[in-house]
């Protein structure tokens, strides 16, 4: 097809013809060398529900009801795991908050504490977590994790010593109800 469309022009005519002539031939040029435009996206699904995930390996869920299509917990047990677990038990989610997500809500609704008043440390906590690896001796939180305890502590645990951990304290502390 340029060959063709090159071959209409002469020399002998006119600029103006001629610049007309070289514009077509430029146009054709970039819709031939132009790639293909994308293939078009396949319709977006409706993202996955995330809720919370009982079958971890590492650290396993212990003593917890599941209840409400898995989006509500009850523990059962006493808080004292044993060697490399942690307090109580340590829930994560089916999957992680998209990375897209501008922003991100979650509700979290405290019915009871149960029966442990005499207990001075958190009861509930929540927040972020990396994924936890087996280790021998005492339960540590992943490095990275940050965790708003019930008692209005917010810790950003940056490694497995209590100096590396940053702790802030809220003027907000979580009570059942």
């Amino acid at each position: 097809i340029l060959n063709l469309v090159a071959q209409e022009c002469s020399p002998g005519e006119r600029l103006g013809i001629v610049e007309a002539q070289c514009e077509r031939l430029r146009m054709l040029y970039r819709d031939c060398a132009r790639p293909p435009p994308p293939p078009l996206q396949a319709e977006r699904c409706q993202p996955k529900e995330i809720t919370w995930c009982p079958s971890r390996v590492f650290p396993p869920v212990r003593a917890c009801m599941f209840s409400s299509r898995l989006t509500s917990v009850n523990f059962l047990a006493d808080p004292s795991a044993g060697g490399g677990l942690p307090r109580g038990t340590f829930i994560y989610a089916t999957c992680p908050i998209p990375i897209q997500a501008p922003s991100f809500y979650w509700e979290i609704e405290i019915v009871s504490y149960g029966d442990s008043e005499e207990d001075s440390g958190p009861i509930v906590s929540f927040g972020f977590a990396t994924e936890a690896e087996k280790r021998d001796g005492a339960w540590t939180n992943p490095v990275g994790t940050c965790l708003f305890h019930n008692n209005g502590r917010a810790v950003h645990y940056n490694g497995s010593s209590l100096l590396q951990w940053k702790s802030v304290r809220l003027d907000v502390a979580l009570l059942p109800g």
